[in-house]
């Protein structure tokens, strides 16, 4: 049997006490990160609802849909709140629920996102602007959908989180001016200043968007 020196014993000892202090400092680093993004299920379970237009601005953007851009995405319903006004008869609209966001930056992912800590930058960014967030990729995995949703929900940050084809995100990237990021730079954190486009507004159904382009 394998007797290790009388000098080993301390170095595995301290090896050891290393890799448990690196695990709870990883740990705490992680859960810091996430709550700086994310919201509390106890939030999200008392939240009524992110900010809204009021009707005369939604009249304004459903009345300027024939002159806006249209392109082909997808969201799921958690994300179309707004009710289409009674009466509304105008041509282009959207197909009952919808979303509509005022003067929103836009975020492209040239991606599928799955991890939503990759999330936590855009957020405060976008909250530090206090202004809403389109955000557009390739998939969006249901903990990043969840996780949008919280944050949209307690009014943290009002999110249009969209699908679509590499095609489209290519034709968004030319319409708003931004630069479309990949894995990686999500994986990484990096956001540079030319990541960030805007739109004066965004409506959107469930397979549809209309953008309304700054002037």
């Amino acid at each position: 049997m394998f007797i290790p020196p009388v000098w080993g014993i301390p170095v595995i000892l301290v090896v050891g006490v290393t890799v448990v202090w690196y695990g709870w400092w990883a740990d705490r680093r992680a859960t810091a990160r996430a709550n700086a993004g994310y919201t509390a299920q106890s939030e999200v379970d008392a939240a009524t609802g992110g900010t809204l237009l009021d009707d005369e601005r939604l009249a304004s953007l459903l009345g300027g849909l024939g002159d806006a851009l249209s392109v082909p995405t997808r969201t799921t319903s958690a994300f179309l709140t707004v009710q289409p006004p009674p009466g509304h008869t105008g041509v282009p609209a959207p197909h009952g629920r919808f979303a509509a966001l005022d003067h929103p930056l836009v975020l492209l992912a040239d991606a599928d996102l799955a991890d939503p800590v990759a999330l936590v930058p855009a957020l405060r960014h976008a909250r530090d602007q206090g202004r809403p967030l389109v955000l557009v990729a390739r998939s969006l995995d249901s903990g990043v959908l969840d996780t949008l949703d919280a944050n949209a929900r307690t009014g943290r940050v009002t999110t249009l989180p969209l699908e679509a084809s590499p095609e489209v995100i290519a034709q968004l990237s030319e319409l708003t001016v931004a630069l479309p990021l990949t894995t990686q730079d999500w994986q990484a954190g990096w956001l540079p200043a030319g990541a960030w486009g805007a739109t004066a507004a965004w409506v959107a159904d469930a397979e549809r968007s209309w953008l309304t382009l700054s002037a």
